[in-house]
């Protein structure tokens, strides 16, 4: 966690993070959501872009804040709920 703390300071090491790991992480992430639409989940109009971050932010943010990573059935229910709210859409008002 200490590299991510340093990107906070040092916008060099921050976007050699997000050229080198994140992004192809998430370009990779997109790919596997494609292909499961393609299967019929999520949703063929899910944003992907929603999905990543519900399912993502979890996972960075418990180790950050020293929570530790979830536990497998709970991880499992995140990643229901991700799912389920992704297709169910954007809601407005």
């Amino acid at each position: 966690m200490g590299v991510l703390t340093d990107t906070q300071h040092d916008p060099e090491l921050a976007r050699c993070l997000r050229d080198r790991l994140i992004h192809p992480r998430i370009e990779e992430f997109r790919a596997r959501l494609r292909t499961a639409q393609d299967h019929g989940q999520p949703s063929p109009d899910a944003d992907l872009d929603v999905a990543h971050d519900l399912l993502f932010g979890p996972i960075y943010v418990r180790p950050t804040l020293h929570l530790g990573m979830p536990a497998p059935d709970h991880l499992t229910e995140l990643i229901d709920s991700a799912i389920q709210g992704v297709n169910r859409g954007p809601r407005h008002g």
